[in-house]
């Protein structure tokens, strides 16, 4: 069995442990033959080569995720680990967004999208919503100008 410690550097690692480890517990279902031990700002990882190569690949990309988002959900931890929507993400392929939302009409946050426009919208309470996606005209028709909001 080997050993590998993985240092969660410049940023605070509960932002990649989640509170309590909990994002920690949610890797380990991913990764059930390793032994995975968080303390400090290190993850210390035991097992074959290759699931361990495997593993820092992947907290690689969950650090890089919360560097470019800001945050790091249970959702996006499922989209990395299973090689989905949220794999590597270029911070130049990012397009960053307004939303606004309940009787404003003025923006309120800012969000960002990933290279397929997909977004989460963090903290929202369970219920039916309408969202408005307002963005530039990409059907490259001729006489379209590409800036008309669509």
């Amino acid at each position: 069995m080997n050993e590998r410690i993985i240092e969660i550097a410049a940023i605070n690692p509960v932002h990649i442990f989640g509170v309590n480890d909990v994002n920690i517990d949610q890797l380990r279902k991913y990764f059930p033959k390793l032994k995975i031990i968080a303390r400090g700002n290190n993850i210390k990882v035991m097992g074959k080569d290759e699931e361990l190569d495997l593993f820092e690949q992947k907290i690689e990309r969950l650090v890089e995720h919360y560097n470019t988002f800001g945050t790091l959900t249970p959702n996006a931890i499922d989209r990395i680990m299973d090689n989905g929507l949220v794999e590597k993400i270029s911070p130049t392929v990012l397009d960053n967004d307004i939303i606004v939302y309940g009787n404003n009409v003025s923006p309120n946050d800012r969000i960002w999208t990933n290279f397929d426009g997909e977004f989460e919208f963090e903290g929202l309470r369970t219920g039916d919503y309408t969202v408005y996606v307002y963005s530039r005209d990409t059907t490259g028709l001729p006489g379209v100008d590409p800036e008309r909001m669509v």
